[in-house]
């Protein structure tokens, strides 16, 4: 069985199950799909949102994981649920921003989910490690300009979200670094440390953990918790990282369930234990409403169409 194939068939057969199991139970919990294993930061933050979720909605909201295939398998999931509002998704944006651009196929158009509200955002990071001759970007942007290609710099994955963002700025800032493929943080980090590879594009969580030297932070804004560390955007480069999501439907749900969802989507977010959560694991508990979120998301997928093909991250 071919990797589409595969999607479509785990995708389907979740459809038929939960389907058949609302025909039998009517009042039943509702479920958030997850495109990650259990145990990751998304899972955790999906945990507590439906906690959360379930004070506002007065029902019980249990999370399915539903990983694979950089998300698309638990959209897939969404796209081919019933439309009532009993299925929802908490997901990064990449299914719906990046793998369109990248998959020479889908089984889902991302017309097929809509935006209910975001609810979490990752800052991500360039980063030293403490053998590292950088201490802040314009060292490194000076060196890498006389010397293209001589400086390596490392990140979670292919096409991740921080390797997009280290994209972007390398591109928007006319530099050349030597990239260095990692399977996820935690194969980075003893390199970075060790001075293996100069820097890092890297989540928050990673530089704090690993003491890191943060270089700029891709953000509009400075962050609170590193005062002194410059954005994206005010060395010259604004950059929209793909490091946020929130909750979505299927296309096809009833308009006064949207609302009731995106209502109750702002009070989760805003639920203290939600937020105390977040800051637990390193994430930001921004909230946009469906219309800003659904903007925000056209927007990042307009600008990973020009990026993705350019940089030949097609699959």
């Amino acid at each position: 069985m071919n990797t589409m194939r595969h999607i479509l068939a785990c995708a389907t057969g979740a459809s038929l199950l939960a389907g058949a199991a609302q025909a039998q139970s009517p009042g039943q919990a509702a479920e958030i799909l997850v495109p990650f294993t259990a145990g990751g930061v998304v899972d955790i933050m999906a945990r507590g949102f439906a906690v959360a979720l379930g004070k506002q909605l007065r029902q019980q909201v249990v999370v399915v994981n539903r990983a694979g295939a950089g998300g698309v398998v638990a959209m897939a999931s969404l796209a081919s649920a019933p439309a009532d509002g009993h299925t929802l998704a908490y997901s990064v944006v990449t299914p719906l921003t990046v793998q369109p651009h990248r998959m020479k196929s889908m089984p889902f158009s991302p017309a097929d989910i809509v935006p209910v509200c975001q609810t979490f955002e990752n800052s991500f990071f360039i980063a030293a490690g403490p053998k590292s001759p950088y201490k802040d970007f314009e060292s490194l942007r000076a060196t890498a300009r006389a010397q293209p290609g001589m400086i390596t710099y490392g990140h979670p994955g292919a096409a991740s979200s921080p390797h997009l963002s280290a994209l972007e700025l390398w591109r928007a800032a006319g530099l050349e670094l030597s990239d260095v493929p990692y399977q996820g943080e935690a194969q980075m980090a003893p390199q970075l440390l060790s001075g293996q590879v100069a820097l890092g594009a890297v989540t928050t969580a990673m530089v704090v953990t690993q003491k890191l030297q943060p270089l700029l932070v891709f953000a509009s804004r400075r962050l609170p918790e590193f005062p002194n560390v410059p954005t994206s955007a005010e060395l010259g480069y604004p950059i929209e990282p793909s490091g946020y999501g929130g909750l979505f439907v299927r296309k096809g749900t009833p308009a006064d369930v949207i609302d009731r969802l995106e209502s109750a989507c702002g009070k989760a977010v805003h639920d203290p234990d939600y937020q105390d959560l977040a800051k637990k694991q390193f994430q930001m508990s921004e909230y946009l409403d469906r219309r800003a979120f659904t903007g925000r998301i056209a927007a990042d997928y307009r600008i990973k169409g020009q990026l993705i093909p350019a940089l030949n991250l097609t699959q």
